[in-house]
């Protein structure tokens, strides 16, 4: 009732493995005009599959297909934007990028994933981060 009510202009959603809901999810939010969508993806790094396998964020589900290693987890990261990408929703990053390699390797997920519309508002995001604090 709150999403129809017109009240809501936005929805972030939070990350998941399970991309037969996330599309479901989807699906019924794009049945709703005027909504602006958001989604948390991660970077998967060693340390953030260990954190997680330790410790996950309550209502996070991410999948032993995920935790099990890098390249599972960036093979699943690559479908959620890829889905993102096909509903409109704008990604947002939950990891610390704290040096050029992370960036890198964030660049190169993004470019792998639908490519040039999400690498573009990672780049304008980059941008706009970077002259703030130039000034």
């Amino acid at each position: 009732r709150k999403l129809r009510s017109g009240i809501v202009s936005e929805v972030w959603l939070q990350l998941g493995a399970d991309l037969g809901q996330l599309r479901e999810g989807l699906d019924f939010l794009a049945q709703l005009s005027g909504i602006r969508l958001y989604g948390s993806v991660f970077l998967p790094t060693k340390a953030l599959l260990a954190k997680q396998r330790a410790r996950p964020w309550a209502g996070v589900y991410l999948s032993d297909e995920y935790l099990g290693s890098i390249e599972g987890a960036e093979r699943i990261t690559r479908q959620i934007l890829d889905t993102y990408a096909g509903f409109g929703v704008t990604p947002l990053l939950e990891s610390q990028v704290e040096d050029a390699e992370a960036l890198a390797s964030l660049l190169a997920l993004f470019r792998s994933a639908r490519g040039p519309r999400i690498v573009q508002l990672v780049e304008e995001e980059l941008a706009d981060s970077t002259q703030k604090h130039d000034r």
